[in-house]
């Protein structure tokens, strides 16, 4: 799926213009053809994804812009739609897969002043976490698929944690669960 996250930034471009529709349609045949060639039905959480961008891409028209808690939100859908396919498709091939919402996991530090930082470049507490150790041995997958590059404020909105953010999340989710080794 290369490229989606270049398609989510022409929609965060041209949604307050009301010209949103036709990259949302291009980003769902994508999806839509990879899981076709995947040979899984369409999973829900890609479908919920995309009238997610629906939405957003109508407020947006209305407001005439789109704020940084929704860009967040936009750019975070990619790689949410990309690991709902993959799961999936592993499950499919008989491994013991499941999906995890890395925001499940993830909190950020904090809701920072600037709007930008908060929302498109926060940061996480690193270091172990009980609470998220408990919850990744309740569940019962041998293996979880989860994203990189995403968060959530403490109110629950979504937040990215900036470039280099899918390196930083798997250093985050290896400090919360105390692991050996994190292998890039």
């Amino acid at each position: 799926l290369s490229g989606v996250s270049d398609q989510l930034e022409e929609l965060i471009r041209l949604a307050p213009a009301g010209e949103a529709d036709p990259v949302i349609e291009a980003i769902r045949t994508r999806h839509q053809r990879l899981a076709t060639e995947l040979e899984i039905p369409f999973p829900t959480a890609v479908e919920e994804q995309l009238e997610a961008l629906n939405k957003v891409s109508q407020g947006a028209h209305l407001l005439g812009e789109l704020p940084p808690r929704h860009r967040a939100q936009v750019m975070a859908s990619g790689e949410l739609m990309a690991t709902a396919l993959g799961a999936a498709f592993l499950a499919q091939q008989g491994l013991d897969a499941g999906w995890l919402d890395a925001r499940n996991c993830l909190c950020t530090d904090g809701e920072d002043e600037d709007p930008f930082r908060a929302f498109l470049s926060a940061s996480c507490a690193p270091g172990p976490d009980g609470d998220v150790q408990a919850m990744l041995e309740a569940r019962e997958e041998s293996v979880l698929i989860t994203q990189g590059f995403i968060a959530r404020t403490p109110t629950g909105d979504t937040a990215l944690l900036g470039r280099g953010g899918s390196d930083t999340s798997a250093a985050y989710f290896a400090a919360k669960l105390e692991a050996e080794a994190l292998e890039i």
